[in-house]
């Protein structure tokens, strides 16, 4: 009983300190679509050179997408003439980062690992671009630029309905496992990964891509593992790797741009996340700065963090069960309807056939 209890209070500690940034970048993310074309990304990067491979970096980093919901995008790119290169830049940026997971991840790590973290996934995304065979394609004609639907309840619906209804899962999920990390991981741990650093960047690596979990979700997961003695370096490549290489988006750059681009989309993620968790735990000791303190600055609870995380477990709810209910009672009904219907139309349809041989 004592277990379930800690449980349930360390998942609420780790939702109260991240509550504000959540609905705060979801509300960014709403607003930077709101007034973004629609297809403003993919009229500007279809192209096939280096400069693409850049751009494509650079404006998939704010962009608040997942590592699935990053891929029409990134098809979209791939048909309106864009290389190889810049489609991987692209599918790498994207979900390592995104205007509402770097709101969050400055609210809980503080702006040194939150500027690191974007600068990294940049750089990570171009020199997969780089490194993809940049095969010569066949031209396509630039889609027209569109300007989407400006008024509140177009941004409200895009926030909530779209960005948040899209992360809900995997937030809840990074929710609760970091809640069962920061609960079931013994005293005496600390001790153990501080003596065997490296080795938590290899296990880390090891668990990160089969996770689906994305830039936001990631967040509580990696602040768990902060807590538990964990080191910055392998926070970093959890937020890094794990977001990025969601087995749905491998499948997709395998049958889409190939084996080579496969590769050297897998193994650029893995090497880079490696690299820069390596140099962001220098950074830190350098600095001589103890990222603990930055988590536990906001722990202390207060009104504001108390009523966001009212708001955002009433939202968690909203999507993940009350939609969900709705809908499949929702989806019954019409099928009854339509049963309904289906037998009047045939018994209408015999009924006529009759007359006729009559």
């Amino acid at each position: 009983m004592e277990i379930i209890f800690n449980f349930l209070l360390n998942s609420w500690h780790l939702l109260n300190m991240m509550a504000p940034f959540i609905i705060i970048g979801v509300l960014a993310a709403g607003f930077l679509h709101l007034f973004m074309p629609t297809d403003f990304v993919t009229k500007h990067l279809g192209n096939d050179n280096l400069f693409s491979v850049v751009k494509a970096a650079l404006f998939g980093a704010p962009l608040p997408l997942c590592s699935c919901s990053v891929i029409p995008f990134a098809i979209s790119l791939k048909k309106s003439g864009a290389s190889n290169g810049a489609v991987l830049s692209f599918l790498i940026s994207t979900p390592i980062t995104g205007i509402d997971s770097i709101i969050a991840t400055y609210g809980v790590f503080g702006w040194i690992f939150t500027l690191f973290r974007v600068i990294s996934a940049v750089i990570i995304a171009i020199l997969a671009g780089i490194f993809a065979p940049q095969h010569q394609i066949e031209n396509h004609k630039p889609l027209q630029s569109t300007e989407p639907t400006k008024s509140i309840k177009a941004f409200f619906d895009q926030s909530f309905n779209v960005i948040f209804k899209d992360i809900a899962k995997p937030f809840a999920f990074g929710i609760v496992l970091g809640g069962l990390m920061m609960t079931l991981i013994p005293q005496g741990f600390e001790g153990f990964v501080s003596e065997n650093v490296f080795l938590t960047y290899l296990i880390v690596l090891l668990i990160a891509p089969p996770l689906y979990i994305c830039a936001t979700g990631s967040i509580p997961m990696a602040a768990a593992m902060i807590l538990a003695g964990f080191s910055p370096g392998a926070a970093f490549i959890l937020l890094t790797a794990g977001p990025a290489t969601s087995t749905v988006t491998m499948s997709v750059v395998y049958k889409s741009l190939g084996k080579i681009c496969f590769m050297v989309y897998f193994l650029t993620i893995l090497a880079g996340s490696l690299l820069f968790g390596l140099i962001l735990d220098g950074i830190f000791e350098f600095i001589q700065l103890d990222l603990l303190e930055i988590i536990t600055i906001n722990e202390e609870p207060n009104i504001f963090y108390t009523v966001s995380s009212i708001l955002l477990g009433g939202l968690l709810v909203y999507y993940l069960i009350v939609v969900p209910v709705k809908n499949k009672f929702g989806q019954k009904k019409t099928a009854s309807c339509c049963s309904c219907c289906s037998s009047e139309e045939s018994s209408t349809a015999n009924w006529q056939n009759k007359r006729i041989n009559l």
